[in-house]
């Protein structure tokens, strides 16, 4: 059947010719995607870059350099082989961002290369110098060392850092301040759950290569010389935050004096167990932990001071950029606030996220944009890469990307002028601006960190959308300016008034957490999700704020 035959072989000769058209019609339809998104692609470099780093982390053996230095020429090699049409720059770039991100965690990884302890070490001698005094509460704390001498182990074999646990009664140590103490050491512990903290990780990265408590009395060490000069450094500023510290302390006796420690110089072994869990069942721990919402109120309260004084001033309002004037006050008021809360690692987050915004208001940029943002989190990763994998990093981006969705998106709204027709009106509709917005921006805030929270912790707060409502704007109105107010005041002795406003909120604050955490079903203890699944999340997250036509469906 010969007819039959010519049919068949005609059927399959244009199969390939049909599939080949249908995979031009795809790429067409990608490519034309993209296009509409063009001024949005730049958003998604950290997201690719941080891909490329949790692509190295998820490796099961430890690769090479040749190999990150092959897939940046692999990269290259895309864009070069792609200059020709928009679709494969693209793609190109895509490639190089992975790969950087790849090679960048894999040079942070051997540039933080460190003699780790190969074995457990009972009582054995440690020599250093204290690098940080941590209180952890009033019966315990622990000191982290750079270590002189560990026993008789060969300077190779040595750890750079081991961090020590003792009694609080037994430590009397500052800061660059040469001791020696006998200690059980031990290499750092592993993740005890698949979904775990890996301490072992960050500890590598602090160049920390053992851990364990101390057997007896810390005594001085004689003849050990000058402590490194960033020591000496740091231990005068870990002076003055103990000065600062004492005198918050002797304003605000009892617990109300523990967290505005807390909250000005990062000191929060102070605070009881009790005020600790009732803030996390309420969702409200975050208060006590100095980040992106305290470094703004007090950079925003600088700013709006310094601009509001010198707009008193006309000869000076109408010739010189008083904005910018105050953009560079608020920018040395962010790294002082800083340096004075202790320069934790959540905080030097934020104060690099208030940076990059002040610097866009000195040179005459917008300041809260997601491109900002975007920036902000690629230079986090370039300089700490681990930081992908710490829940602080990722709940404060989900945080900020989501409210500044939320804004790009109230900015495409039309607004009508009813609010001129008079002033009761304008009133009204003001008040209810603020209050619509207080609401929407601490549901978005919610509702970005909610998954972030279940996977670390496995614990929800049902009523912490409640809770947030009541206590921000204390933290905003009473507790942080006043706070700022104290320290401005505290040089001349005249902290104690600031100091009492500033408790009073702190009381409210605490009454709040109390009042919510003892709400029937405050608080629930949810099973571990999936890695897949919080990676599913974050994605469609990240369309929903970075792509534009996601976000203009949101708001038609």
């Amino acid at each position: 059947m010969p007819g039959r035959d010519e049919h068949a072989s005609g059927h399959w000769a244009g199969e390939p010719q049909r599939r080949l058209g249908g995979a031009a019609l795809a790429l067409t339809a990608v490519a034309r995607a993209l296009e509409a998104e063009s001024d949005r692609l730049s958003l998604w470099i950290p997201v690719l870059f941080g891909s490329g780093i949790l692509a190295y982390f998820a490796l099961s053996e430890e690769p090479r350099l040749l190999t990150a230095a092959a897939l940046i020429m692999a990269a290259a090699g895309l864009i070069l082989a792609g200059r020709g049409t928009g679709l494969g720059l693209i793609i190109g770039g895509a490639a190089l961002a992975l790969a950087a991100g790849f090679a960048n965690a894999k040079l942070h990884t051997e540039m933080a290369r460190a003699p780790v302890l190969a074995k457990e070490m009972r009582g054995v001698t440690v020599k250093g110098f204290v690098e940080l005094y941590e209180r952890r509460d009033k019966a315990r704390a622990r000191i982290t060392l750079r270590v002189i001498a560990l026993g008789d182990l060969p300077p190779a074999e040595t750890p750079h850092r081991v961090r020590v646990k003792l009694s609080a009664a037994n430590a009397h140590v500052e800061s660059g301040e040469a001791v020696s103490l006998k200690a059980s050491l031990r290499p750092p512990p592993e993740p005890i759950s698949p979904n775990g903290f890996d301490f072992g990780r960050k500890a590598w990265f602090d160049r920390l290569g053992a851990t364990g408590y101390a057997i007896g009395k810390i005594e001085p060490l004689e003849g050990a010389g000058k402590p490194p000069w960033d020591l000496r450094v740091w231990a005068s500023i870990d002076r003055l935050r103990s000065l600062v510290t004492a005198r918050i302390r002797a304003g605000l006796p009892g617990e109300r004096g523990e967290i505005a420690a807390a909250l000005i110089t990062g000191e929060r072994a102070g605070i009881s167990e009790e005020d600790n869990q009732a803030m996390r069942d309420s969702g409200l721990f975050h208060i006590l932990s100095i980040s992106g919402l305290h470094m703004v109120i007090m950079a925003g309260t600088v700013f709006w001071l310094i601009r509001a004084g010198l707009a008193l001033i006309p000869s000076i309002a109408l010739r010189y950029p008083i904005r910018k004037w105050a953009a560079g006050a608020a920018l040395a008021a962010a790294l002082f606030y800083l340096l004075l809360s202790g320069a934790a690692v959540p905080t030097v987050r934020s104060w690099i996220m208030m940076s990059i915004v002040l610097i866009a208001v000195l040179l005459d940029r917008p300041a809260l944009t997601m491109r900002n943002v975007a920036l902000a989190a690629l230079l986090i990763l370039i300089v700490s890469p681990e930081s992908l994998f710490d829940p602080s990093f990722q709940m404060s981006f989900a945080a900020v990307v989501g409210l500044v969705a939320l804004v790009e998106a109230n900015s495409r709204r039309e607004h009508d002028g009813l609010e001129d027709v008079s002033f009761v009106w304008r009133g009204l509709r003001r008040l209810k601006a603020i209050v619509v917005a207080d609401v929407m921006t601490t549901l978005v805030a919610t509702a970005a960190v909610a998954p972030f929270a279940v996977y670390h912790f496995h614990r929800l707060s049902h009523y912490g959308v409640v809770a947030n409502l009541i206590s921000l704007p204390l933290v905003g109105l009473l507790i942080m300016p006043f706070a700022l107010l104290g320290l401005i005041a505290m040089p001349f002795g005249l902290e104690f008034w600031p100091l009492q406003i500033m408790g009073f909120g702190i009381d409210l604050l605490v009454a709040t957490g109390k009042w919510v955490a003892s709400l029937p079903g405050a608080v629930s203890v949810l099973p571990s999700i999936s890695g897949a699944a919080l990676l599913l999340l974050v994605l469609g997250g990240l369309w929903l704020c970075l792509g534009r036509r996601a976000g203009a469906r949101s708001v038609s």
